[in-house]
């Protein structure tokens, strides 16, 4: 096993990774085509019919719609499959889900279905989800583990090289680092000290690596929690938004003891570009938590920028062009521009999809004011942005990008 300590990466590492978001799953990616044997799981919540459902969670809620996550292996028309979409179908008169990766006809079309028997689950609709562990052949015959509510997620892992696991703890189980990738606070509890979490059955030795956003003082309660178990934790939140998971090139902003630095940047190197060492655990989430506070400000700006040139008769991408050479200049004018059409390949010209969310936005804006109260700083501007991103949220732009604040400012007359 590699030792926290060690400051080289060798080939074949085991490595957890849990959270396969728009960000986590890249970063997972970079991991496998580096040779790592990767195990992956992922907490993100699903809304059915209202009811937020973590993956996790398999206890049918009375009156809501949920995902059960079925582990019997079955056999559809002679084929072994396995489902990893919500795709609605029915199938002897029960809403299902399917989707295409083992060859089968279903209502005359080619797809995978995993279970579609038990399609009420005592007395519940439910959607069933394949999490059976098995062996893809992907990068370099490595085997790599993953457990997912996303079906995107789960099938572009499992092209890879992906067989699932059923917990956090399984994903402790088979690896020697760990890295996290998750929402809020309460998901980095969750996963690293609830039920069947990484804690009840890290080794000792293990390095555990928090990328998430989240409160300081969860990243010290989790570190201290870490230690008891003879683990490490550090905390290394990212920046350089979903570009930068896919190319590499991310920035780390790390949080722990200076003697397991070297090993947390060998790691992390094979995800980013930039892998600094801020101080103690929780100095990585500071940092963070100023950085996604300036980029909020910023992002407002442009799109108060853009939306007044738009209003004045200025073509779009010719003012874009001109800012991003002048005094103006910044990230989210010159390379994530909130103006649909002015850039390719950016959540603003994809109807604001992908990327970073406003709900997230407005969750690390929180945590800003909560560090601004508890040491006394003025941030006008930090709390304005806020204030704006929760209007965003209430107008129901939750789960755009964070760059729909220019949809929200432009739709005001």
């Amino acid at each position: 096993m590699e030792h926290a300590t060690s400051g080289s990466q060798p080939r074949n590492a085991k490595v957890g990774f849990i959270g396969l978001g728009n960000m986590g799953g890249p970063m997972a990616e970079n991991l496998l085509s580096q040779g790592h044997q990767v195990s992956v799981y992922d907490v993100t919540p699903a809304v059915f019919q209202g009811h937020r459902v973590s993956v996790y969670d398999v206890t049918p809620r009375r009156g809501h719609q949920v995902s059960v996550y079925d582990v019997t292996p079955a056999v559809f028309q002679g084929h072994q499959v396995s489902v990893y979409d919500v795709t609605p179908a029915v199938f002897q008169g029960h809403q299902v889900s399917v989707y295409d990766v083992t060859p089968a006809v279903f209502q005359g079309h080619q797809v995978s279905v995993y279970d579609v028997t038990p399609a009420v689950f005592q007395g519940h609709q439910v959607s069933v989800y394949d999490v059976t562990p098995a062996v893809f052949q992907g990068h370099q015959g490595h085997q790599v583990s993953v457990y997912d509510v996303s079906a995107e997620a789960v099938s572009r892992l499992g092209g890879l090289g992906a067989a699932p696991c059923r917990t956090p703890a399984a994903v402790a189980a088979a690896s020697d680092q760990v890295v996290t990738m998750l929402p809020n606070s309460q998901h980095v509890q969750a996963v690293f000290a609830g039920p069947d979490g990484l804690l009840s059955a890290v080794k000792p030795g293990t390095l555990m690596v928090d990328s998430s956003t989240i409160d300081p003082a969860v990243s010290q309660e989790m570190a201290l929690a870490a230690k008891d178990k003879s683990a490490v934790y550090m905390d290394a939140p990212v920046s350089g938004g979903v570009p930068a998971a896919r190319g590499g090139t991310l920035t780390f902003m790390v949080g722990g003891p200076e003697e397991h630095f070297a090993a947390a940047k060998a790691l992390l190197e094979a995800m980013g570009k930039n892998i600094v060492h801020c101080g103690d655990v929780g100095m990585g989430q500071s940092v963070k938590i100023c950085n996604n506070m300036m980029l909020a400000i910023s992002m407002i700006g442009a799109a108060e920028t853009m939306n007044l040139g738009a209003r004045l008769g200025v073509d779009p991408k010719l003012l874009a062009g001109i800012l991003s050479t002048s005094t103006g200049r910044c990230w989210a004018i010159d390379t994530y521009n909130p103006v649909p059409g002015v850039f390719d390949n950016v959540p603003s010209s994809n109807n604001y999809q992908g990327g970073f969310g406003t709900a997230l936005m407005c969750k690390d804006l929180g945590l800003a004011q909560s560090a601004a109260a508890a040491t006394d700083s003025a941030t006008p501007l930090g709390g304005a942005a806020l204030q704006i991103y929760r209007l965003l949220v209430n107008h129901g732009l939750g789960q755009l990008d964070f760059s729909a604040v220019y949809k929200y400012i432009s739709e005001r007359q």
